[in-house]
């Protein structure tokens, strides 16, 4: 599996140089006051931006607590409730299930409840759906339970990118850049922190400490939302 994905790569990547070499498309015409200054000059020019420095440790700490838990799904499920891998790979496959299904409603959610209130409701149905596996009692539980992780995933998470294209206008780029490392050094954070109790405690205390942060999570970024639109009106 790892060489067919690496092969898979390689061919997009390929792809991807050639266009960048022949599609004119990929060289769009720069904005007004998104010019580079310089790698060291965008960082500053981001970083220098609470709003900027919100939203990337936001997203730092969505990606330690949601994929330090989510990752170890599989492993409960089999260890557990001595799922098969086949019945595994097709539970934590509803994860995408949740992805469609906020796509397909993104903006029935988005004119009902908004940013500040995607942001707080995704924080709260990914607790809702850790702690159901907690106290899953058998493994049929959990597809629905790993489905509204997903759902509650992306209404959070989206909030968050939307916000990461705009933080900073004219550094773009470098924004977004530091905004999607932020959300893997969170991944590799939380999984790594997660791999230490993972042995002893098993998987279920991971899942309640994300049960009970990620609402937290999602309540304190839909209060900074509030707030930063507040001061826009203002």
């Amino acid at each position: 599996m790892f060489f067919l994905f690496a092969a898979v790569f390689a061919l997009a990547a390929a792809a991807l140089f050639r266009e960048f070499a022949v599609n004119p498309s990929t060289r769009p015409e720069q904005r007004a006051g998104e010019g580079s200054r310089g790698l060291i000059a965008d960082y500053a020019v981001v970083l220098s931006n609470p709003w900027a420095r919100f939203v990337i440790f936001a997203v730092v700490c969505e990606a330690t607590l949601m994929w330090g838990a989510f990752a170890y799904v599989g492993a409960d499920l089999r260890l557990r409730f001595g799922l098969s891998f086949t019945l595994v790979g097709l539970t934590v496959g509803a994860f995408g299930v949740g992805g469609l299904i906020y796509a397909g409603s993104v903006r029935r959610l988005v004119l009902r409840f908004g940013q500040v209130g995607l942001a707080g409701l995704g924080g709260l149905v990914m607790g809702a759906a850790f702690l159901t596996l907690v106290l899953a009692p058998a493994w049929w539980v959990a597809p629905g339970a790993v489905l509204f992780v997903g759902l509650g995933f992306y209404m959070l998470h989206n909030t968050l990118q939307t916000n990461a294209t705009q933080m900073t206008p004219q550094a773009r780029g470098t924004a977004v850049a530091l905004f999607s490392s932020a959300l893997y050094i969170g991944q590799t954070i939380g999984v790594a922190a997660a791999s230490l109790a993972i042995d002893s405690a098993g998987a279920p205390p991971i899942f309640l400490v994300s049960a009970l942060l990620l609402p937290l999570l999602g309540l304190w970024i839909a209060a900074r939302l509030k707030s930063r639109e507040a001061l826009s009106r203002a």
